[in-house]
């Protein structure tokens, strides 16, 4: 970034935040060009760029956060019919707690965490608010297309194998959460439907069954859990 007064002239309309965020009040293409080599833009054609994983601040291995949530608890959105009913009239535990988001259904409430393993649910994960943080594995950093990540890594953090939910409790569980309250997870009890504001197609696989027994197994190692019904 040394080339940046080079390009710029005076940098007039060039602006630099302590976190180290980047941000321009005008258009300057060969600005703009170097700046999308050397970080990321936050959104297309926006013109403010954060830096990169390896230093990023926004970027946190989870590592940095063990017991980061201690006693707090958790509301887990999955994406079955019953998750409409909740958006409808949300309902939260007693005591300090945040809301995590699986794959789409984080579009659907402001969650302070999403969990997603997929390139393809990253690209319809597009439009989360700027504040959400993306939980993500090692690999997946480059393409996950979003400003803030948590990196937790298979056989440190997850079981391998795990499904997306069963990972994110992993996750929160390490980060110190002992209590969750699942949301939208009609597939515990059969079926394959999603919620109607998802706009997404049945599950291909409508057996829940080995994601219920991740779930099963994960329970044991929480002090209290409960599951919405379903819709």
């Amino acid at each position: 970034m040394n080339d940046f007064r080079s390009v710029c002239g005076t940098c007039d309309g060039f602006r630099r935040e302590p976190d180290g965020t980047v941000w321009l009040t005008k258009e300057m293409p060969d600005l703009e060009a170097i700046l999308d080599l050397t970080m990321t833009r936050t959104r297309p054609r926006e013109l403010r760029w954060i830096p990169r994983f390896s230093t990023d601040p926004l970027n946190t291995h989870v590592g940095k956060l063990k017991d980061y949530h201690q006693g707090q608890t958790v509301v887990l959105l999955g994406k079955g019919p019953s998750l409409e009913r909740w958006l409808a009239a949300p309902r939260f535990p007693k005591g300090s707690h945040f809301v995590v988001g699986i794959n789409e259904a984080g579009l659907t409430y402001r969650c302070r965490y999403v969990f997603a393993l997929d390139d393809a649910v990253f690209l319809r994960l597009g439009k989360l608010p700027l504040e959400t943080v993306v939980a993500v594995e090692p690999k997946r950093v480059v393409s996950a297309p979003f400003p803030r990540k948590l990196i937790w890594e298979w056989g440190v953090h997850v079981k391998p194998g795990y499904a997306t939910a069963p990972a994110a409790l992993s996750v929160l569980r390490f980060m110190g959460v002992r209590r969750f309250l699942m949301v939208g997870f009609d597939g515990y009890d059969g079926g394959a439907e999603y919620a109607s504001v998802l706009g997404l197609p049945p599950r291909d696989n409508d057996s829940y069954e080995p994601i219920n027994r991740q779930f099963d197994e994960l329970a044991l190692q929480y002090d209290w859990y409960h599951r919405q019904g379903v819709a």
